[in-house]
């Protein structure tokens, strides 16, 4: 009898096993959407503060890491963290005149702005994801087209493609650098200024890094030019009041939609708490639909191409390393949780919905130190405020060559992005005129 009952307390307990794995499941996920529930009102300027405010572990750790690196008075500008709507890090360097106040070129991150934008005119009703670009202008009827040279494909190039990097396209050629013009001075040199790579690399990612045809195409369906249309419905209800940040044009007036934002680091935040919310800009008030922001986390395409210093710069660029990557509407969504925009230097902004996390960390991306170096300690700091933690022995620098290397007995726990025990970051692959762009 006693063996009997012992092997149906051992069946009924087996059976048990699953039960309890997803009702502990259930309860985790309750909990984790029970502590990220808190929507702010993002109208302000500025964040209200944690009663743990710059007193707390995680802060502290971020304060060490930027004071103890070697050359860190001249890598980082600035951090804002967040968590639950509430300032819990908060940095700017004195020692590159850094205030809550200064603005900086924050480069690409300007794509994942401009992806915004795109999301509130599809709620709009301006424009549709599978509209191509000879369906705006049309084609051949339009007088551009008399003008553009690789007609045959770019007219049928369409806005989901330009918002996930998919089209097949590549940048023009940077021999001939016309600063305020890169990506094309009006409507048809932008047209021009892309290069079909072939129908074979059509739905592949391929980072198009300075076509501005998103921008003509937010002033063709809109009448505004960018920053008008981000001045109407974007920027009030951030706090983001005129004179504290700058967008640069062409010469055509035309908002480049590749890079050219200046932000502060509080801007930059709350762009990213404005997608931990859902696009809700406060309780009351939606900015952009819910819809939007899912698909823009989506994992639309795989990141896999070694040489794109993105991918570098965030994973340490090593083949095994590319299931980790992947992008969405100008939004790179990984597979630990976190969703970032991304600028040239090592700035980034990210939130992570599991944490209830918003962060940006802005870089100098002239920082004596070099670009590898840049992308070593904003990989460190995206990793602390995700939950994670490091080991210094994983991450040392060769300054002879201003690439990272790992110490060869270096434990790599903790640094699941970086399966290699360091990162190496593609930054430094940044031609002279390419980083020439950027001044």
């Amino acid at each position: 009898k006693i063996s009997k009952m012992a092997a149906f307390v051992r069946v009924r307990g087996a059976m048990m096993i699953p039960t309890l794995l997803l009702l502990l499941h259930v309860i985790s996920a309750a909990k984790a959407q029970q502590s990220c529930s808190s929507t702010v009102d993002l109208s302000p300027t500025y964040f209200d503060e944690a009663d743990d405010y710059n007193a707390n572990q995680d802060s502290a750790k971020l304060l060490d890491l930027v004071q103890s690196d070697a050359t860190g008075n001249d890598k980082v500008y600035s951090y804002v963290v967040l968590e639950n709507g509430q300032k819990i890090a908060e940095y700017y360097n004195e020692f590159l005149n850094a205030t809550v106040d200064t603005t900086h070129d924050v480069y690409s991150i300007t794509k994942s702005w401009t992806g915004l934008l795109f999301g509130i005119m599809l709620d709009q009703g301006h424009i549709s994801l599978d509209q191509k670009v000879g369906d705006i202008w049309s084609y051949p009827d339009h007088e551009v087209w008399s003008s553009v040279d690789n007609d045959p494909e770019v007219k049928d190039i369409t806005v989901d493609q330009l918002l996930t990097m998919t089209s097949g396209f590549d940048d023009g050629s940077l021999d001939e650098i016309d600063f305020a013009n890169v990506g094309g001075a009006d409507l048809a040199g932008v047209l021009n200024y892309v290069v079909h790579t072939g129908q074979q690399n059509e739905g592949k990612f391929n980072y198009l890094g300075f076509a501005n045809i998103l921008g003509y195409i937010v002033q063709e369906v809109t009448g505004k030019t960018p920053v008008e249309y981000a001045q109407e419905h974007i920027f009030p209800f951030l706090g983001m009041e005129e004179g504290t940040y700058d967008w640069a044009s062409n010469t055509d007036q035309a908002s480049y939609t590749r890079n050219g934002l200046s932000l502060t680091a509080t801007h930059m935040t709350k762009w990213a708490q404005l997608y931990l919310q859902n696009g809700q800009a406060s309780p009351s008030s939606e900015m952009v639909s819910k819809e939007w922001i899912d698909t823009s986390k989506a994992k639309s395409v795989q990141v896999t191409d070694i040489n794109t210093y993105v991918y570098q710069a965030m994973l340490g660029g090593t083949p095994d390393n590319g299931s980790d990557l992947f992008y969405g509407k100008m939004l790179w969504n990984f597979v630990d949780g976190k969703h970032c925009g991304f600028g040239a230097g090592g700035s980034f902004m990210c939130f992570w919905p599991e944490k209830c996390r918003a962060a940006a960390i802005q870089m100098n991306l002239f920082s004596e130190a070099g670009t590898a170096s840049n992308g070593i300690l904003a990989h460190k700091f995206l990793s602390l405020v995700g939950g994670k933690d490091f080991s210094e022995a994983d991450y040392t620098i060769d300054a002879s060559s201003n690439e990272p290397a790992a110490e060869e007995d270096a434990p790599t726990s903790g640094a699941k992005d970086d399966k290699n025990g360091h990162i190496r970051t593609g930054l430094m692959a940044f031609s002279i005129a390419t980083t020439a762009l950027f001044l």
